[in-house]
C-alpha cells in the first residue's frame, strides 16, 4: 500500500505535528507500506535539501520545487501558488491508496477530500488540537474558517485519528457514524540513545522545553521554581517568534532567582535528549482549560523516553495513561505552590523518583513506541 501524507508543511524539519506524522509514516513502513511526504510549502529557512529525496527512508516532495523558505515574501508567495497548483496535479496523477492529511482548514480538507475520491482513493485526518480553544477571541473570517473546519469536515473525510479522547468524543458528536481511532502522543524510544553531552549544566536543574508562547505556563513554572529555594537550577528550553522570547526573556530577568534560571533555544535534537537524560525533573504541567484538555503535549512521550521524573497536570488525556508518584507527578491545580512542592518532592525523594523513570519508559516503550501502532493504524484504515 502506498500512503500519501499531505498538509504537513516543512518535513522532516519541524514541530511536534511533523514529528508525529514522521513516526506514523515510520510505523506503516514497518509494515510494507510506501510512504511519501507532499510538501506545497516549507517554513525552514536553513534546508539545503533537494526538493525531491529520501530522509530516514522516508520519501518525499516539494511541489514548490523548494525545500527551504525564501526570504523574500513576494517570492514566497509565488512558490506556494506554484507548490498548491502543482500538489493537486501530482493527487490527480500520482500512484497511491490513501492520503494523511494533517490540516484545520477545511477548505483545503474538501479539496484534498474531491480529488482523491474522484481516484476512488481514501482520505484520513489526523486531529490534535481543539481549534476553537486555541483561539477564544476569533471573529470575522477566523471564527468561520473554525465553525467550517468543526461542523463540515467529518462529512469529507473516511476517517479521524484524534490524539485524545475529548477530540474523539467532539469527533462522534459531529458525525457518530465516521471511523475513529486514537492514536496518542508517539516517540522512538531510541532516541535517547542518540543523547549528547555538550555544555552540560554541572549542577542539579529542573527543566521545562516548550513554546515560549506558553506565557502562563512559563510563569507558573518560574514562580513555582522561586518556591523551592534550593540549591538547584531551573533550564528552559524555548523556541518562538522575537515578541514571545523577548516576553520570555523579561520574565526571567523579573525573577529574584534569575541567576539560577538558563535559557536555550534551538537545541539540536540529540543536545536536546542530553538535557532531558540528566535534569532532576522534567515539568509539563497543563492549563486547566478546554485546549489543554483536548490536547497530548508530543513532549511527554520524549520525556518518557529519556527515563525522566515527569511532573504535569491531572488533566485531559494525562490521567489515561499516568498515575501520581507511580509514573508521575500529577498537579491538581496550575497553583506555582503546588508545583514548588512537587518539585522538592522529586528532589528529596530519590528512590521513588528512580521508579517513576523506569515506570514513565515503559509507557516509551508500550503504548507510545511508534512501532507498535503500525498494524493495528494499517488495519483500521483497511477497514473503513
Amino acid at each position: 500500500m502506498h500512503i500519501l501524507f499531505l498538509g504537513t508543511s516543512s518535513f522532516p524539519f519541524g514541530m511536534a505535528e511533523v514529528e508525529k506524522q514522521t513516526l506514523i509514516g515510520r510505523s506503516l513502513q514497518e509494515q510494507g507500506c510506501e510512504v511519501t511526504f507532499v510538501c506545497k510549502k516549507s517554513f525552514n529557512y536553513d534546508s539545503d535539501l533537494p526538493y525531491k529525496g529520501t530522509v530516514h527512508d522516508i520519501n518525499y516532495i516539494y511541489t514548490s520545487f523548494l525545500s527551504r523558505r525564501h526570504k523574500n515574501k513576494i517570492v514566497n508567495r509565488i512558490l506556494w501558488s506554484i507548490g498548491g497548483i502543482v500538489e493537486k496535479l501530482y493527487l490527480l496523477f500520482a500512484r497511491y491508496d490513501c492520503a494523511i492529511v494533517n490540516s484545520r482548514n477545511y477548505m483545503e480538507v474538501k479539496c484534498y477530500s474531491f480529488i482523491i475520491h474522484l481516484r476512488k482513493k481514501k482520505i484520513f485526518l489526523t486531529h490534535v488540537e481543539d481549534y476553537r480553544s486555541m483561539h477564544p477571541e476569533a471573529d470575522g473570517k477566523l471564527l468561520k474558517r473554525i465553525d467550517a473546519f468543526e461542523s463540515l469536515t467529518w462529512s469529507k473525510i473516511d476517517g479521524v485519528f484524534p490524539i485524545s479522547e475529548e477530540l474523539r468524543r467532539q469527533v462522534i458528536s459531529k458525525n457518530p457514524s465516521l471511523p475513529v481511532f486514537n492514536i496518542p502522543v508517539l516517540v522512538n524510544p531510541e532516541d535517547a540513545m542518540n543523547a549528547i553531552d555538550v555544555d552540560p549544566i554541572n549542577e542539579d536543574y529542573f527543566m521545562f522545553c516548550g513554546s515560549s508562547d506558553y506565557e502562563k505556563t512559563i510563569i507558573q513554572i518560574i514562580r513555582g521554581f522561586e518556591g523551592t529555594k534550593g540549591n538547584i537550577k531551573l533550564l528552559l528550553v524555548l523556541n518562538g517568534g522575537k515578541r514571545s522570547m523577548e516576553n520570555a526573556v523579561h520574565l526571567i530577568k523579573s525573577s529574584r532567582f534569575s541567576d539560577r534560571v538558563v535559557l536555550k533555544s534551538a537545541l539540536p535534537k540529540t543536545q536536546l535528549w542530553g538535557y532531558y537524560t540528566r535534569a532532576t525533573a522534567l515539568l509539563i504541567p497543563l492549563n486547566f482549560d478546554q485546549r489543554d484538555k483536548a490536547r497530548f503535549p508530543h513532549k511527554i512521550g520524549e520525556y518518557c523516553a529519556s527515563k525522566g521524573v515527569i511532573i504535569t497536570s491531572r488533566w485531559g488525556e494525562i490521567p489515561n495513561f499516568f498515575t501520581n508518584k507511580q509514573n508521575a507527578v500529577l498537579l491538581n491545580s496550575d497553583d506555582p505552590l503546588e508545583l514548588s512542592e512537587a518539585m522538592k518532592f522529586v528532589a528529596d525523594n530519590k528512590e521513588i523518583s528512580n521508579k517513576m523513570r523506569l515506570q514513565a519508559f515503559e509507557l516509551a516503550s508500550g503504548p507510545f513506541n511508534f512501532a507498535n501502532h503500525g498494524a493495528s493504524i494499517l488495519n483500521f484504515m483497511k477497514g473503513s
